[in-house]
């Protein structure tokens, strides 16, 4: 194990810096003992001996400031420091284009910052702008569209996927495109306090209300619906099934946690359980055995069979790309590792 540089024993009038030593002051850490120290400037403050007599500290803090005050007038990148705001280290800068920052002055220094933000795209490849611009489009394009209880009235400028969409209760909302087009999002909010269910009693009460009394949380009842495609009272009244208690049958009758099954037969639980959100019996999840990856052969022109995920690579189709294409998609493993790909970044 590596260890700091010794620490040298406390000597009282020892000067390191801008930093003079007076004594030794009380410590609640018997292994890192603290000293009282003047500064230039005849302040005196408390600090840990090892931070001093290694020279992590120069002053009690005012030749910082001091040194910050030279920054000003001076220019990094697109950005003129113009003042101190007495907030650390940070700072007001005039951009080149006319509008004004407050930038960190370590950040100007290192070169990390170097306009106010007008600037963020200009270094992006022709892979991003080209995408931006696609994005704008298809925004553009959903103008005046109906998503639940949405309507889209504009697209936000300078953002290239957020919507400006009017609720049929006559509230706006911003909304990401991907949201409204997978249904994730339907209205302002309003459609959770509106959306009941009857009881057997007959009474109608909020669905969501109703849901969390039951045990089911809002994320549930938002994955049946949108995704599952249930109905209110499905979502509502369908108790949630405890991991554990996901059982199946032996053919010698006696009954088994369907995960161990899985396990024993050397298929992974994470495997198990996506099975059973794709629907599949539990039986079924725990007992269809795993499709090798070497199986998975591609057929040359001339009749020649070889790895499909060789071939993939060989076309510059990276692995996680060859088997979406397989898995999500439905793709031959033939034409998923030949088809190239739509769009190459350009470096």
């Amino acid at each position: 194990m590596k260890r700091g540089p010794k620490v040298p024993p406390i000597k009282s009038g020892a000067v390191f810096n801008k930093i003079t030593v007076l004594k030794e002051a009380p410590s609640p850490e018997a292994n890192n003992p603290r000293v009282l120290c003047r500064c230039h400037c005849g302040q005196e403050f408390e600090h840990y001996w090892r931070m001093v007599c290694h020279n992590r500290i120069h002053s009690c803090g005012c030749w910082k400031g001091v040194s910050y005050s030279k920054r000003i007038g001076q220019k990094f990148g697109l950005l003129t420091v113009l003042k101190l705001t007495g907030v650390k280290d940070l700072a007001e800068c005039q951009c080149d284009c006319g509008k004004k920052a407050v930038v960190r002055i370590s950040n100007l220094v290192k070169k990390n910052t170097s306009s106010c933000g007008c600037q963020q795209y200009s270094g992006l490849s022709r892979y991003y702008v080209l995408k931006r611009e696609k994005t704008a489009q298809q925004c553009a394009q959903l103008v005046g569209q109906r998503f639940g209880r949405l309507t889209v009235v504009s697209v936000v400028p300078d953002v290239s996927n957020r919507l400006v969409c009017q609720c049929d209760c006559g509230k706006q909302k911003v909304v990401s495109k991907y949201f409204l087009l997978n249904h994730s999002t339907r209205s302002c909010g309003c459609l959770k306090i509106r959306c009941k269910v009857k009881l057997p009693s007959g009474e109608m009460v909020s669905a969501y209300q109703e849901a969390i009394k039951r045990g089911i949380k809002h994320c549930t009842i938002n994955a049946r619906l949108n995704h599952y495609g249930w109905s209110i009272e499905e979502a509502v009244f369908t108790p949630v099934r405890p991991n554990h208690k996901i059982m199946t049958k032996l053919e010698n009758g006696k009954e088994i946690r369907g995960v161990k099954l899985a396990l024993s037969l050397g298929i992974p639980q994470g495997v198990f359980y996506g099975r059973l959100r794709y629907g599949w019996s539990v039986e079924k999840a725990a007992t269809t055995p795993l499709i090798p990856r070497f199986t998975l052969m591609a057929e040359l022109p001339n009749g020649k069979k070889v790895p499909g995920l060789q071939l993939a690579r060989k076309k510059g189709i990276s692995k996680r790309t060859f088997y979406q294409r397989i898995q999500k998609l439905g793709w031959s493993v033939t034409k998923a590792a030949t088809t190239p790909l739509k769009y190459k970044r350009s470096v």
